[in-house]
């Protein structure tokens, strides 16, 4: 029973089997089977994550014995690593060449490594001896017709030095490469040829860039190795799935049972794939053939023969012994008989030795018999000659007569047999009436004539004639017809020809329906004319529609087109059944996410400036849920196209950004910048596709300025709603209304800027007067909070005590302290100015940092 499942690897010196090997061993659903290959693996797997390559597997051959759990699989497999040379050295020892064409034989599939980086000439020249090697085993072990049912995947190895690793486009890409390189692509070519399904992996054993050919210390991260092994599964069960399913409907039973419990152990441990009823229906049918077949035997040598083969063996394990008893009551039915019969072969010996001493007559009569009743191969006239021979010695003797009636009784009866076979001329006729038999009539005629002459007078004196005579004229009519048919049976039949032709024999009876015959005929082959020419418009429609698929798989010309082409296409051949059709048709629903993936990326680049970014989105999203894109696009395609997405609307948003200034003047320049920031939040938050997607999220530069612009501006309009800190100073000319100078501000006077809900008082210390020329400066040094103002000032002069108060109306001018005013003195430092009016005197504000 089988256990295994069989993985051949392919490749030469430097591919990278064993690093391969060891990767694959170190996956999640693998489990090694066997302490020393476990601690060679460990070992290997030790060096490769502390960043060293693995050493040359040196001419051996390594088992390996594994078992694959993943999903609906457990199976256990059997693979094999060997030196680069050992494929080239083959003749060198018999045993090693031997055990390659068993181990190719019995493979359930096949890995074949070409690896990405491979550019050594020594390399590649090792590397054609060794598939060449290998497809001499294929052609001698399959021949050059048949198509090898198991899996062959063409592992891209070192696939980590390609600039397309990890790409969505990595899988054609991949295939690209190999159709560049001569070498590879006559490779690629000839497995084609010879395997039924070829496929292509990328993969990679280190799964991380490195700098040179050794990995890099803790970044082991295998990449796609589990993939061939998963691929060789799904094929063995796929082929083997066909090839019970087929066997079950052509009711071929001892094919089924074989192939279903050699299997058992391994179909027996996967869900989805199991046969248990099956193998008991087909255990069941098998035990009740045999039962059939055994019934049959005579003897108990033939039973235990057939039983003793290997099938009925694997029966007998599977029903056990009381299911078998049935089989086994047979044998023992035989066994009794031949007891039995043993017994009474000697008593008969004993009555023959009786009747021989008693006559020799009677062996004579025997003898005579046996040749009558045994010997049925010789002509009919020596069988009439022995029979008539035996009637006349022995049918009327008085001293056989009683004791040897019935085989009298048979010997009759061989008589009457043989004047059976010889039919009468009308029972011939009868049965070879119509005008199409008169071919067959004519051999029948001539097949009795012959037989006939011999004996011609054990039967009617005309019956002889009358053979002669029908050979003859239905000989003359099967010539006639034959050349009749033969124009109806030309590319234009011709029915007319063929009706003048057989006028003459139109007055007979017997063909009288030739014209309606000959009609049929000629109606027959235009009909299959017909059929011919509905077959070749069918196949060139076929060929036609192939022919236009394949165009849109391999256009990449113009990507909508050619997405909206497929798609039109597919509708139109979703009721054709053909399996060209139905293959053509999987390919292109195959290619269909890829192409709907394109075409997204072109919506995505229109989508390329802030003032459309709206609009251009919601054209993707319109799109998107129209063709039900997150249905149809692959987990790593959604994951690209979100990606692409998020880079592009970050670069749009990135440069809406960096038109905000840096610097601003006014309050108004505040709002504005409130404004932009505002709406490009709420732009960017409704930017999601449905079904999770895409839900843009900005990237942390963006999320940074954003963050910062919008904590400086909230600064700016915190700072002039709460006011700021100044030192207020006060500027009057010699010729000021109120008289005021330095010399006139003495003892404990006040000024009040009550308007400002500002109070500045002489009892302060620091203060200080300037007098430049005509002009004095009284400076305030403590700090005084102002905010935004609006409003009319009044100055006086009482008791010497000026006053800024809306209640007197001695000096007064109307002044605006704005937001913009505090915004820049805040922003850019130095004194503001303010004059009051016709008092000839200025308010200046000296912002404190």
């Amino acid at each position: 029973m089988t256990n295994d499942l069989s993985i051949v690897l392919i490749g030469s010196k430097h591919t990278g089997k064993t690093v391969y090997l060891t990767a694959l061993s170190n996956c999640p659903a693998i489990t090694l089977n066997g302490s020393e290959v476990i601690e060679i693996i460990k070992n290997y797997w030790d060096s490769l994550k502390s960043g060293n390559t693995l050493p040359a597997t040196s001419k051996t051959i390594m088992d390996l014995s594994m078992c694959y759990s993943s999903g609906q699989f457990n199976v256990n497999l059997e693979t094999f690593d060997y030196d680069g040379h050992y494929a080239e050295t083959l003749s060198e020892a018999e045993t090693d060449r031997d055990k390659l064409r068993e181990r190719v034989e019995g493979a359930d599939g096949f890995i074949l490594f070409l690896p990405a980086d491979e550019k050594d000439q020594e390399a590649i020249s090792a590397l054609q001896t060794e598939i060449g090697t290998f497809i001499n085993v294929i052609r001698d072990i399959y021949g050059e017709s048949s198509r090898i049912p198991a899996q062959m995947v063409v592992a891209v190895n070192k696939w980590d030095k390609s600039q397309y690793f990890k790409l969505d486009t990595e899988d054609q890409s991949a295939i690209d490469y190999i159709k560049k390189d001569n070498t590879y692509n006559i490779i690629f070519e000839k497995l084609n040829n010879y395997f039924e399904s070829v496929k292509v992996i990328p993969l990679s054993a280190y799964g991380h860039i490195c700098d040179n050919d050794q990995p890099t210390a803790g970044k082991i991260s295998p990449y796609r190795v589990e993939e061939p092994v998963s691929i060789i599964i799904e094929t063995f069960f796929k082929n083997y799935n066909y090839k019970i399913t087929k066997l079950r409907d052509e009711n071929k039973v001892k094919e089924l049972f074989l192939n279903l419990y050699l299997f058992q152990n391994i179909w027996g441990r996967c869900e989805g794939h199991k046969y248990d009823s099956w193998l008991a229906e087909a255990a069941e049918a098998y035990k009740h053939e045999l039962l059939s077949e055994l019934s049959k035997v005579t003897s108990i040598n033939s039973f235990i023969s057939i039983i003793s083969d290997n099938l009925p063996k694997m029966l007998r394990q599977y029903l056990g012994s009381k299911d078998w008893a049935e089989i086994e009551a047979i044998g023992l039915k035989l066994r009794r008989t031949r007891n039995i019969r043993r017994i009474a072969a000697g008593f008969v010996a004993i009555l023959i030795l009786v009747i021989a001493i008693l006559s020799v007559f009677n062996w004579n009569r025997i003898h005579d018999a046996e040749l009558v009743l045994e010997d049925r191969a010789v002509p009919k006239e020596l069988q009439i000659k022995r029979v008539n021979d035996y009637l006349d010695k022995y049918a009327n003797t008085i001293l056989t007569l009683g004791l040897n009636s019935d085989e009298i009784k048979e010997v009759l009866a061989v008589k009457n047999e043989l004047l059976a076979e010889t039919e009468d001329y009308e029972a011939l006729y009868l049965k070879t009436k119509n005008i199409d038999k008169a071919c067959l009539r004519a051999t029948e005629a001539e097949r009795l004539t012959n037989s006939l002459a011999p004996v011609a007078s054990l039967f009617s004196p005309n019956l002889l004639s009358q053979y002669q005579e029908l050979r003859q004229n239905s000989s003359e009519i099967c010539s006639i017809l034959t050349k009749a048919q033969s124009l109806t049976n030309q590319p234009n039949p011709n029915y007319d020809n063929a009706i003048e032709l057989l006028k003459p024999y139109l007055i007979d009876p017997e063909v009288e329906s030739l014209s309606s015959f000959l009609l049929s005929k000629w109606n027959d082959q235009l009909n299959l004319q017909r059929q011919e020419e509905i077959k070749i418009a069918e196949s060139e429609r076929i060929r036609q529609i192939i022919s236009n698929g394949n165009s849109l798989i391999v256009d990449y010309s113009d990507i909508n087109s050619r997405y909206n082409d497929i798609k039109t296409f597919l509708i139109e051949i979703r009721d054709e059944n053909n399996d060209n059709i139905v293959e053509l048709r999987q390919k292109l629903l195959n290619e269909l996410p890829y192409r709907l993936y394109l075409e997204l990326l072109q919506l995505k680049d229109n989508i390329n400036n802030i003032n459309e970014l709206y609009s251009s989105f919601n054209k993707l999203k319109e799109f998107v849920n129209k063709e039900n894109a997150s249905e149809i696009l692959s987990y790593d395609q959604k994951n690209a196209l979100s990606n692409q997405l998020s880079k592009n609307i970050d670069k749009i948003l990135y440069d809406s950004l960096s038109n905000i200034p840096l610097s601003v003047d006014s309050m108004d320049q505040i709002n504005s910048i409130t404004d932009n920031l505002n709406e490009i939040k709420k732009l960017y938050s409704s930017l999601s596709l449905d079904n999770d997607l895409f839900i843009y999220q900005p990237s942390e530069p963006i999320k940074t300025f954003i963050d910062t612009v919008t904590t400086n501006v909230n600064d700016l309009i915190n700072t002039v709603n709460n006011g700021i800190d100044v030192n207020i100073s006060l500027s009057f000319n010699n010729n000021n209304v109120l008289n005021i100078s330095c010399t006139n501000f003495v003892g404990n006077q006040e000024i009040f800027f009550s308007g400002l809900n500002l109070n500045l008082s002489y009892k302060d210390p620091g203060i200080y007067c300037d007098q430049i020329g005509d002009d004095y400066k009284i400076t305030f040094y403590r700090s005084h909070k102002i905010t935004p103002f609006k409003g009319n000032i009044n100055l006086l002069e009482e008791n010497r005590l000026i006053v800024m108060d809306s209640d007197y109306k001695s000096c007064s001018d109307s002044i605006i302290i704005s937001e913009d005013k505090i915004l820049n003195l805040y922003i850019k430092g130095g004194e503001l100015s303010i004059p009051l009016g016709n008092c000839n005197a200025r308010l200046n504000l000296s912002y404190i940092r």
